[in-house]
């Protein structure tokens, strides 16, 4: 909105002020949803992860998942992978949210790898993972981008790890 506003002012600065004036009514008029996410947002924008958790204080408890949510994106894509995962298992109680993110945090991590770095990144995710599932797709998903980049030999290695980790699901379930 704000860029909106500036060029407002810049092509129509007669109108600027009834436009202001008018947007200050919406938001007052809005319900607590509707300010919230608006407030989300502008945070989310301009501020850091502790100013957007800030917030959490100011909703009513069913408000306050997406503030947290918002929080740990925002602390993920800044490459604070740790915080955004605390933020997640501290404060988002709905455990099939919450495993979700975590799973999204891992897929993120294991398609972003790039150079020796990550590839050791992503196989630290990958071994942390407990579902031997989802273990495989992980490891299929690396595997996958590892190819495209034209790394035959790791691409080689990971597919026998995914068919190690095929076997043992096999295993499991004849058991």
């Amino acid at each position: 909105m704000n860029s909106l506003m500036s060029q407002v002012d810049k092509y129509a600065p007669v109108r600027a002020s009834e436009l202001r004036e008018w947007l200050r009514n919406v938001e007052n008029a809005a319900d607590p949803n509707t300010k919230m996410y608006q407030e989300l947002n502008r945070v989310s924008q301009n501020g850091s992860v502790d100013d957007i958790l800030a917030l959490a204080s100011k909703y009513p408890a069913e408000l306050r998942s997406q503030i947290y949510q918002n929080a740990a994106w925002k602390a993920f894509s800044n490459g604070d992978v740790s915080r955004a995962r605390q933020i997640v298992n501290d404060f988002v109680s709905e455990p099939v949210q919450r495993r979700q993110m975590l799973e999204q945090f891992d897929n993120q991590s294991v398609y972003s790898t790039q150079g020796e770095g990550g590839i050791e990144q992503a196989r630290r995710v990958i071994s942390k993972t407990k579902s031997v599932d989802r273990k495989v797709q992980l490891l299929i998903q690396f595997a996958n981008t590892l190819s495209g980049k034209g790394d035959k030999k790791i691409h080689r290695s990971i597919s026998t790890k995914v068919l190690n980790c095929c076997n043992r699901l096999s295993l499991n379930q004849t058991n």
